[in-house]
């Protein structure tokens, strides 16, 4: 626990965690109720929150992954790294985990935000959880990538386009809808009225393949790791 406060406090993960919220507590308080198509509703409230979060905080924080793995190449330490006492999925998952809850702390004050500008002006129905699990989950996956390529390609240059590929497949899956793809990696781009159930099963299904497959990308880096030195 100590180590994982220790990289939470000196990462780089939480800046990108800082951004992001700024970024979106402005974008959930600057829309005006009146000219919202989510205040007052609290399933489109759960899908608004779910959206930015999978799209935008994950692609940033996927690029934050990236560049916090690739920090022993850039300080020439990536050989004591490689011969540790800590394995190198212990390394990566670390850095998984740090970068993660970083994104979990900012989720969290967007939820609150998003939620308390409906929770003023609508009393009908109840909030939608299931979406924002998927988004966590997600977002884990992105992280997860962004901590396996830094790891494999550890260059100032590949770590932001960690971040432009995720932005940009879901540009792509936005505009070129049922497709595998839609399925593969999913961020719910639609309307909900107040009185549609989400389906529990496949929402819960879809979080865990997200974080299964994450932790499976997080014990890539161990692969490469160099063989223990003798005294």
């Amino acid at each position: 626990m100590r180590v994982l406060l220790t990289e939470m406090r000196r990462g780089e993960a939480k800046w990108g965690a800082a951004l992001m919220g700024a970024v979106g507590v402005y974008y959930f308080t600057a829309e005006s109720p009146d000219e919202s198509d989510w205040i007052g509703w609290w399933t489109q409230t759960s899908l608004q929150v779910q959206l930015f979060a999978v799209i935008v905080m994950g692609s940033v924080m996927s690029a934050a992954a990236a560049w916090s793995a690739g920090r022993a190449f850039r300080h020439r330490t990536r050989l004591w790294a490689d011969t540790a006492a800590r394995g190198g999925w212990a390394q990566s998952l670390l850095l998984w985990l740090a970068a993660w809850l970083w994104a979990l702390l900012a989720y969290a004050v967007l939820i609150a935000v998003a939620y308390s500008r409906t929770a003023g002006v609508s009393d009908v129905s109840e909030p939608a959880w299931t979406p924002l699990l998927l988004g966590a989950g997600m977002m884990g996956l992105e992280i997860a990538v962004g901590v396996a390529v830094g790891s494999a390609l550890p260059s100032r240059v590949v770590a932001p386009f960690a971040g432009v590929f995720w932005y940009s497949l879901f540009v792509v899956v936005a505009f070129v809808p049922d497709t595998p793809l839609d399925k593969l990696f999913p961020a719910i781009d639609e309307f909900w009225s107040s009185e549609f159930e989400p389906n529990t099963t496949r929402m819960l299904v879809a979080v865990a393949w997200c974080l299964a497959f994450g932790l499976v990308l997080t014990a890539l880096p161990a692969l490469r790791r160099g063989a223990a030195l003798t005294p």
